[in-house]
């Protein structure tokens, strides 16, 4: 079959609509010679329309396999699965349309072999309708495909506009704080090469780099907070600022992540460039990571006027203005500041001490007002926009939603079988109570159910039974088998109950998320008491630690472990050296003997 097939005659070159028109002005009135000059239509063709009604559908010998009730419920089952994130492929795509085929009873020319669609059908259905594109995907974890839902976003929106009503605060105090990792190696961008080649290459400082994360903070009317930069070492050296950010700080790390103690350390970085207070309060938007949630950073926050808003669990891809448009172009450009610095010096690698100087130059190019209002006002955070998402956005979230609509079809049902017992007693009575029976009559049916059965099986049995042949064309009939029938939509089954607490959006300056932490820790203090199993479990860790480190002392050094001391006598113990591992000497020549009286006897034995 032609793929790019050029039509050679102008036959069918007209709309549907067109002809309506037509047809309907030569109904009105208009004579059919003035009809075909008007709307360019054949005038075989308009009398036949007339005459006949509608026209073939298509022309040729080719008909379609699928009708458009079908081909419209293909297109729609594409686009739900990739809303859900359980896109299909083109070849899943083609074997669906050959099942729909088969199982239907339509006449197509799919191979019987493969059980395939071909691939012409396939391409002639993607330009048939334009909504529809071959895309890669981007890889999405199964945390942020279902953190991302109706409950948790309700409930952040509602928390910001307390604050926001509380505080009463503007775009200059409203902050959102997030961390980034960046390093050494850069990802190439697209380059020039000669068409046919069959590798094409890029120079790179290693095969894998150190990762050193960048705390940055910007506000909803475009002010930022100088960075702050957290290197993979233990001891800071002043030579890894040069040429940095104007006013941005740096801080080692021994894993090269933040910890509690760097986040305070960030906290009065923010307050010595902010410099809130009491009538110009701050709200900062922040991800729920455990360094952010720590008792000396929620106090440090109260002290200085800070408060700290925690969007829901992996969400930030949706709720984190710093991820929807900053952090992306922020990497975009530090890859082509790196990409500059390897042309400008030949044969040299990047390392730590270069990467201030590289980062400053795409910081200073991306970190924009028009970004920064951008971020907040995508993720309905400034301007306040809670319907800034719609449903396809939650869409995703619904394949988990079932055993929650199941748990609550059984909570309904276990509220009404826990209803009050004069609610049943009072539905019992409005049922028809049996009539009592007469003394004198013999008749044993008594309730009226039981007498109009009875009329009903006198008729049948007088009339003649003809049920097994009107239901015979029922079972023979053929059902429409749809697509859904043949790929359901996903849906989660019961994965059990859950044993972590889930988290939530909360406001972790507040006093009772102060107080939760609080007797938090003193649980946990209280379980470390002495004697308790956790400090026993310490002790003896600490135990162990202390004799390995003893151990590896004695083997640097060079000398070999003791043996331990035995409770028992026991022979005088020799070293271990190479003078144990000889036999033991002879018996000496003089010995010591007691006598009957008491008195050493010495015995010199003179060898001769």
């Amino acid at each position: 079959m032609v793929r790019h097939y050029q039509w050679k005659t102008n036959r069918g070159n007209y709309s549907a609509a067109q002809v309506e028109n037509a047809l309907h002005a030569v109904r009105g009135g208009m004579s059919l010679k003035k009809a075909v000059t008007a709307f360019n239509i054949p005038r075989t063709t308009l009398r036949r329309r007339l005459v006949f009604g509608m026209g073939p559908q298509s022309l040729g010998r080719f008909r379609p396999v699928f009708s458009l009730e079908f081909e419209c419920e293909l297109l729609m089952h594409a686009v739900d699965m990739q809303q859900r994130f359980y896109g299909i492929s083109l070849l899943e795509f083609r074997k669906l349309a050959y099942e729909l085929a088969n199982r239907n009873g339509l006449q197509h020319p799919f191979s019987s072999v493969t059980k395939i669609a071909g691939i012409d059908w396939a391409r002639g259905f993607l330009s048939r309708y334009a909504e529809l594109s071959l895309r890669k995907p981007e890889a999405t974890s199964m945390s942020r495909l279902t953190g991302f839902n109706k409950v948790q976003v309700t409930r952040f929106f509602d928390l910001l506009k307390c604050e926001i009503s509380k505080l009463k605060v503007t775009s200059k105090q409203v902050f959102n704080i997030d961390e980034t990792g960046i390093t050494t190696v850069q990802v190439p961008g697209r380059i020039l090469a000669r068409k046919g080649s069959k590798q094409v290459g890029r120079v790179v400082s290693a095969e894998r780099g150190t990762t050193t994360t960048v705390v940055c903070a910007m506000s909803a009317s475009g002010t930022y907070v100088p960075p702050m930069f957290l290197f993979k070492r233990k001891n800071m050296n002043n030579r890894l600022m040069n040429n940095c950010t104007p006013g941005a700080i740096g801080l080692p790390s021994p894993t090269g992540w933040i910890d509690t103690n760097l986040f305070v350390r960030y906290l009065q970085h923010f307050v010595d460039h902010v410099k809130p207070s009491e009538s110009n309060p701050v709200l900062v938007l922040l991800d729920g990571h455990q360094s952010h949630k720590s008792i000396e950073a929620i106090q440090f926050a109260r002290d200085n006027h800070m408060h700290l808003l925690t969007i829901p669990p992996h969400t930030s891809h949706k709720l984190q203005p710093l991820d929807l448009t900053f952090f992306g172009p922020l990497k975009t450009g530090y890859n082509r500041e790196i990409d500059k610095w390897m042309l400008a010096h030949p044969g040299q690698r990047v390392t730590d001490y270069d990467l201030c100087e590289i980062f400053s130059g795409a910081y200073q190019k991306v970190a924009t007002i028009d970004k920064a209002t951008k971020g907040f006002r995508s993720s309905g955070i400034f301007p306040y926009n809670p319907d800034v998402f719609c449903d396809e956005d939650y869409a995703p979230a619904t394949v988990t939603e079932q055993q929650e609509q199941q748990n609550h079809t059984s909570t309904v049902n276990a509220d009404v079988s826990a209803l009050p017992q004069h609610r049943k007693r009072t539905k019992q009575t409005k049922q028809p109570t049996t009539p009592v029976a007469h003394p004198f009559t013999v008749n044993a049916d008594i309730s009226p159910e039981p007498q109009r059965r009875k009329k009903k099986q006198r008729k049948q049995a007088t009339t003649p039974v003809a049920q097994p042949e009107c239901h015979t064309p029922r079972t023979h009939r053929p059902t429409r088998v749809s697509v859904v029938d043949i790929s359901p939509l996903p849906r989660a089954s019961c994965s059990g109950i859950r044993k972590r607490k889930a988290e939530s959006s909360s406001v972790i300056t507040s006093s009772p998320y102060k107080a939760f932490l609080e007797s938090k820790k003193k649980k946990a203090v209280r379980g470390r008491g002495v004697g308790s199993k956790c400090a026993i479990d310490d002790s003896k860790k600490l135990k162990k630690k202390k004799t390995e480190t003893k151990v590896r002392q004695e083997r640097h050094s060079g000398q070999k472990k003791s043996r331990p001391k035995s409770t028992c006598r026991s022979k005088t113990v020799f070293p271990r050296s190479l003078e144990s591992r000889m036999p033991l000497p002879r018996k000496p020549l003089w010995l010591q003997k007691k006598n009957q009286s008491g008195n050493m006897t010495l015995f010199i034995i003179i060898n001769q």
